[in-house]
């Protein structure tokens, strides 16, 4: 009987590779959107040497993996529009939807220093200043000081690196299906060799 089952291996995995991937989705910046990109990009073409070299239902793993996440990447980095003309299918997909959502909840974990005028009276301005008037310093420029600012991750690469998990997560899924489906005609193949037998 073909059932489902999960290892506390697989589990681990599961658990590891969502909390990888929260991780660097809150903290996206253009460096690590890059290098998730590129590491997706290394594990499906490595997928496609699992589909030539191994046999059985590993073969059908690594085939599975490779059709299903090449898919992905094929719509979310195409450069194409909808049939109707109505954007880019990327727009469509329900992970970007996710991604948005995800993004619009997403912690403020960047800050940015910033120079501002400091005016009299403001909070931030301690002791006494006996040369400054209105503001100005003695050379005549203006007081400044640092504001830091927290801002949400950097939109581009949050995307990025979303659609980079998502379409490892998506090509795991598929490599899934595949083995299973493997598993499942060869079992009718070993009980129609019995029958026939």
């Amino acid at each position: 009987m073909l059932g489902t089952r999960f290892s506390l291996r697989g589990l681990f995995g599961v658990v590891s590779f969502l909390a990888v991937s929260c991780g660097l989705i809150i903290y996206a910046t253009p460096l690590l959107a890059i290098a998730t990109f590129s590491a997706m990009l290394v594990v499906m073409l490595t997928a496609i040497l699992g589909a030539i070299y191994n046999r059985g239902d590993r073969r059908a793993f690594w085939t599975g993996f490779a059709l299903f996440g090449f898919a992905y990447v094929w719509l979310f980095c195409g450069n194409w529009q909808m049939l109707d003309g109505s954007g880019h299918p990327r727009d469509h997909l329900l992970s970007t939807t996710f991604l948005t959502w995800c993004y619009s909840k997403a912690p403020f974990t960047r800050t940015t220093s910033t120079m501002v005028p400091l005016t009299p009276g403001i909070s931030g301005m301690t002791g006494p200043a006996p040369m400054m008037v209105r503001g100005m310093m003695p050379g005549g420029s203006p007081a400044m000081t640092m504001t830091t600012v927290a801002t949400p991750p950097d939109w581009s690469a949050f995307m990025t690196t979303g659609h980079s998990l998502f379409t490892l997560a998506f090509a795991f899924f598929g490599g899934v299906i595949a083995r299973r489906g493997h598993r499942r005609l060869a079992g009718r193949s070993e009980a129609d060799l019995v029958k026939s037998g």
